[in-house]
């Protein structure tokens, strides 16, 4: 069988003869073809792309006894038109191929200087559509190291490092410096040799030398499973993200109005500015919270177990309070019960909570988000004891516990309908 892809790989198209075909599930057709063009999937590397007689390429893979299979989409063909003795015209996506030979010679690159200089042997490869990585026996990784590790693979492609193919026998492996143990049980083993760099058991393929790799990029690196996980991309994926990268830089620059080498800068003022807004907002918000808190608890003291609106009641609250709760006002009532018009649900939140603080039980119904925020002073309320089993009646979802329960509703009239039930549940004997 004539394995094009490796003797030959920069072929783009060629004659075939069927050897063997079958019609599987889908639609699909299984060939078997006397000259190999496309690379299976294997070693990490995806499949090479491509069309059979125009129909596209959807798969190729490896089968038992060393069989190559290529599947294709043809619903409507009959068996005569994929006959065995037939010669089919098989057309590579070439593109697809030399990315994949570019991010694979990269990555053998990559591994052999984590290696070398951090003693990191790689475990495992991903080559993806977006974004290749390796994970390495390295249980962190320190920037200073990642842009070292960077650098030298950059420093090798520029160095125009041949590669070579060895094809040998299991018993000949012993000549070579591996990088990895070999598989077993292969007849045939292929060592991908980087000029003395590195030696490596590989059926993948591979770009001629270092320098086609042109450019190499180390995107970032991540723990991962008690390893280090290195994304990386190399060749036009890399002069790709470094054109957007590049773009993005000229136009946040141009938004901020400064230079581009002053980004991290001024990206670290605006986030200092924005967290010393957030502290203010925070704080602003909480001392909006304890004034409706103090409104709704005056209200609740005039008028025991009532119902309020928020803000329609809110009038009738004094404004010269302590703390939001009016000078000579009586003790905190028991409940607080209210409809809350205008506010988002954290607000009602924060302010059920802030009624909780001055001893009571603040029940409100956020009507724009059709959501109950209930909210305790001590654990004797038994929250999610006492309303969980109403939920499912309603179509309630939510939960808590003893001292705070939020529950969602389908509508406003069945939030409504429960808020009605609440004072009968909670009011003192």
């Amino acid at each position: 069988m004539e394995r094009l892809y490796y003797d030959q790989p920069e072929l783009a198209e060629v004659e075939a003869v069927i050897t063997a075909a079958a019609s599987v599930d889908g639609g699909r057709w299984a060939l078997e073809l006397d000259r190999q063009l496309f690379y299976p999937a294997g070693g990490g590397q995806p499949a090479d792309g491509g069309s059979i007689d125009g129909r596209e390429l959807l798969a190729v893979e490896t089968a038992a006894a060393d069989r190559i299979v290529h599947y294709v989409a043809d619903p409507g063909a009959r068996s005569a038109v994929w006959q065995p003795g037939r010669k089919v015209l098989c057309r590579l996506n070439l593109a697809r191929r030399l990315d994949h030979s570019c991010q694979h010679s990269a990555q053998h690159l990559l591994s052999a200087t984590v290696l070398r200089l951090l003693d990191g042997p790689t475990r495992s490869f991903h080559l993806g559509e977006d974004y290749c990585s390796i994970d390495v026996a390295l249980e962190s990784l320190s920037s200073d190291d990642a842009n070292l590790v960077e650098a030298e693979v950059q420093r090798l492609i520029d160095a125009d490092y041949r590669l070579t193919t060895h094809v040998c026998q299991p018993g000949e492996v012993e000549k070579f410096t591996l990088r990895r143990r070999p598989p077993t049980g292969e007849e045939v083993l292929r060592i991908v040799e980087i000029d003395g760099y590195d030696f490596t058991p590989c059926c993948g393929t591979h770009m001629a030398s270092t320098a086609a790799l042109r450019l190499f990029r180390l995107l970032r690196h991540e723990k991962y499973k008690g390893m280090t996980r290195l994304y990386f991309l190399a060749g036009q994926r890399a002069l790709t993200n470094y054109r957007r990268l590049a773009e993005t830089a000229r136009s946040a620059a141009a938004r901020l109005g400064c230079a581009e080498l002053d980004l991290a800068t001024e990206a670290g003022r605006l986030v200092d500015k924005a967290r010393a807004l957030e502290s203010n907002l925070s704080a602003l918000a909480l001392a909006a919270a304890e004034l409706r808190a103090g409104a709704l608890l005056n209200l609740a003291a005039a008028a025991p177990c009532t119902i309020l609106d928020w803000p329609t009641s809110s009038a009738a609250a004094p404004a010269e309070a302590s703390h939001g709760v009016a000078d000579g006002a009586a003790a905190s009532p028991l409940l607080v019960l209210a409809r809350l018009d205008g506010l988002d649900l954290s607000q009602c939140q924060a302010t059920a909570k802030a009624c909780a603080a001055h001893g009571c039980l603040a029940a409100l119904l956020c009507r724009d988000a059709t959501t109950l925020v209930c909210a305790g002073n001590a654990p004797s309320w038994q929250l999610g004891r006492r309303l969980s089993p109403l939920l499912p009646a309603v179509g309630g979802k939510g939960g808590g516990g003893p001292m705070s329960f939020q529950v969602a509703f389908p509508d406003l009239a069945t939030a409504e309908a429960f808020l009605q039930r609440l004072p009968a549940l909670f009011a003192p004997p």
